[in-house]
C-alpha cells in the first residue's frame, strides 16, 4: 500500500488518491469540519466513491469537468 506520505514525497498525487490513503490510514479522523459538524476520512472517501459511480453511471467520462454543489 502506498501511504499518503509516500504520495506527497513523489511530488504528485491526486486528491482522491490522497483522501483514499488517509481513509485507510486514519479513517476516523476529521477530514472536513465546520462549527457544527465534521466528516471523517472514511465517510468522505465512501461518499466520493458513490458520487463518482453515479457520475459514471450517468455517462460522465473520466477527465470531464463536473461542478458539484452540496449543502
Amino acid at each position: 500500500m502506498t501511504t499518503a506520505a509516500d504520495m506527497l514525497a513523489t511530488g504528485f498525487a491526486t486528491l482522491p488518491d490522497l483522501i483514499h490513503a488517509h481513509a485507510l490510514e486514519r479513517g476516523d479522523r476529521p477530514a472536513v469540519a465546520d462549527a457544527q459538524s465534521s466528516i471523517d476520512y472514511r465517510t468522505l472517501d465512501s461518499t466520493m466513491g458513490r458520487v463518482a459511480a453515479a457520475l459514471q453511471r450517468d455517462g460522465v467520462a473520466r477527465g470531464s469537468a463536473v461542478a458539484i454543489v452540496a449543502a
